[in-house]
């Protein structure tokens, strides 16, 4: 993320994910300013190593893969094709109440694959538990 990440391009994620973000309950971001210190939570947790980088891929990779909103994302915004790192501290084990919603045909998550599934492995609670002995998860088309 980039110290004007939300002024760049016309205010382009502000625009698009900050101005009318929220509801009535809890507002949403008036300026650019404020806006940009919300989006520096990534830049935080990547500088944490709580998190793992994707890939950053070219928009020709993405736009073979017919990704093409990202694709025009990439040639809007740039960025430096490369393979992307693992965290470097784990979260650990979850312990409280943890409920893990996804659509079978999420395009994102991909819930249904082995890997999405494995979450159910981090989680301690007594209700997770008990889910996991049954060996189930929601999964909704």
């Amino acid at each position: 993320m980039l110290n004007n990440s939300a002024s760049l391009h016309h205010a382009f994620w502000y625009n698009t994910l900050g101005k009318n973000s929220g509801d009535a309950d809890s507002g949403s971001f008036n300026t650019t300013a404020e806006f940009q210190k919300a989006m520096y939570w990534y830049n935080g947790m990547m500088s944490a190593g709580a998190s793992a980088m994707p890939p950053l891929m070219s928009a020709s990779e993405l736009w073979k893969h017919g990704a093409i909103e990202s694709a025009n994302l990439r040639i809007l915004f740039g960025g430096t094709p490369n393979p992307g790192h693992g965290a470097a501290n784990r979260l650990g084990n979850v312990t409280m109440p943890t409920l893990f919603v996804c659509g079978q045909n999420d395009t994102a998550i991909l819930c249904s694959r082995p890997y999405a599934l494995k979450t159910l492995d981090v989680l301690s609670s007594v209700a997770a538990r008990a889910r996991r002995r049954r060996a189930s998860i929601a999964l909704f088309t």
